[in-house]
């Protein structure tokens, strides 16, 4: 995330959200989208945020009111920046030491694209880095027509 943070940053075009997205990415980019209603809104956002997230009730909001918005999972499988915690607050603790971090993996890995379906929304899951360009314009059709969409883009694990 911290590379899309770094490439994305444009005055006026770009909103990092304080909290990391933790429970509030999806709230946040349904006010953006009220806020600017003919802006595409798209939100990047962890798989380990997303489910902290209120994701059914923000894609029965956007179904309700036709906000479309564009939620990108970077998915790896787990929760990454609960690993690093351990490894900085406790770099001889048991997990750094024996590799155990109980509670960081997401697994089984949900299918987050098929949220999507229930709500009217697009969704769509890749795993290639040469998938990524054809989808994002897939999606992006989508939220033009009106429609929400989820990308769920599989990472490299943990």
């Amino acid at each position: 995330m911290r590379l899309i943070h770094q490439y994305m940053a444009e005055p006026s075009q770009y909103i990092k959200s304080g909290y990391g997205c933790l429970g509030v990415g999806v709230g946040e980019a349904i006010g953006i989208k009220l806020a600017l209603p003919g802006s595409p809104v798209v939100l990047f956002i962890g798989d380990g945020a997303f489910n902290y997230n209120p994701v059914l009730a923000g894609l029965g909001l956007c179904q309700e009111y036709q906000m479309a918005i564009l939620m990108v999972v970077m998915n790896n499988g787990g929760y990454v920046a609960m690993k690093r915690a351990h490894d900085r607050l406790y770099p001889q603790g048991f997990a750094a030491r024996g590799g155990a971090y109980f509670g960081v993996d997401i697994a089984p890995a949900p299918e987050y694209a098929r949220l999507a379906e229930p709500f009217g929304a697009y969704g769509e899951k890749i795993e290639k880095p040469e998938e990524i360009e054809p989808a994002l314009r897939r999606c992006l059709d989508q939220i033009e027509k009106g429609r929400a969409a989820i990308l769920d883009v599989i990472l490299s694990g943990l």
